[in-house]
């Protein structure tokens, strides 16, 4: 994928994992400049892959970042909600 562009600040996606190996995505924070999800699914895919059989739902955070037109992720356990400007959660409601 060497279309893609060098990040400046690293992407997220916050994902639950299900004991039945579904995964569900609860958040997300777009990467500067924004990577297409094509890049990272598959990172994605595989770390679901590699959680089955957990015996009860659980939260990950993935940050993702791309440097030389190579797309990296890092996993965690899950970071807590994301922080939304009061504005944009004025907007919401």
């Amino acid at each position: 994928m060497a279309d893609l562009q060098d990040t400046e600040t690293p992407g997220r996606i916050d994902i639950i994992i299900f004991p039945n190996g579904g995964k569900e995505v609860i958040g997300r924070i777009a990467s500067y400049p924004a990577t297409p999800e094509r890049a990272y699914i598959d990172k994605v895919q595989a770390f679901v892959a590699q959680h089955q059989g957990l015996s009860r739902p659980t939260k990950y955070t993935g940050r993702y970042s791309v440097k030389d037109g190579v797309c990296s992720m890092v996993w965690t356990d899950w970071a807590g909600e994301i922080e939304r400007p009061a504005e944009e959660e004025a907007e919401i409601l």
